[in-house]
């Protein structure tokens, strides 16, 4: 279910260890997505309850630990903001952006678009895909980024039915 615990592995001692941090710490929450860029590490969304249902999760989108300090902050999104959303993937693009794609905001709303949150300014870019070209929408895929391309795989969709494809963009 969800939870708000922070814990870091040591691959030489192969040991883990709880985390402890200042700020203000993020919510509780489950399928959220982390990506880390430099010295931050970036928690994406999510579900606080455990029907999964991330409409109405408002306090749920982005948070930033500085990794150095253990800070916590909360930033502003400029733009369309992609959250609430849970069950979705995200990747690094390039040097300083994150892309979302897909995930669910309820048990009959799920989602097959893509965004891009630049870390530095914490702007919101919806991409826009070619009307005939739309994925299905999936929650649950994996989103790879592979130079000029985002790749996802997979996913289940509405339905139930999971699927065992590449798309890219």
């Amino acid at each position: 279910g969800p939870s708000n615990e922070l814990w870091s592995f040591n691959v030489v001692d192969m040991e883990w260890k709880k985390c402890v941090t200042s700020g203000i710490q993020p919510r509780a929450r489950c399928r959220h997505t982390s990506e880390v860029i430099g010295n931050k590490l970036y928690i994406l969304g999510g579900s606080e309850n455990a029907e999964d249902v991330a409409d109405g999760c408002r306090h749920l989108g982005i948070h930033e630990l500085n990794i150095e300090t253990m800070q916590w902050s909360h930033p502003f999104l400029a733009g369309v903001s992609p959250f609430p959303r849970s069950g979705h993937c995200s990747a690094i693009v390039g040097e300083q952006t994150i892309a979302i794609f897909g995930g669910k905001r309820s048990a009959e709303n799920y989602l097959n678009d893509l965004c891009l949150i630049d870390t530095n300014s914490f702007t919101v870019t919806m991409v826009n895909a070619v009307e005939n070209a739309l994925p299905t929408p999936v929650a649950n895929a994996s989103l790879c980024a592979v130079g000029n391309r985002c790749f996802v795989f997979g996913g289940m969709d509405l339905e139930g039915d999971c699927y065992n494809d590449i798309r890219f963009l």
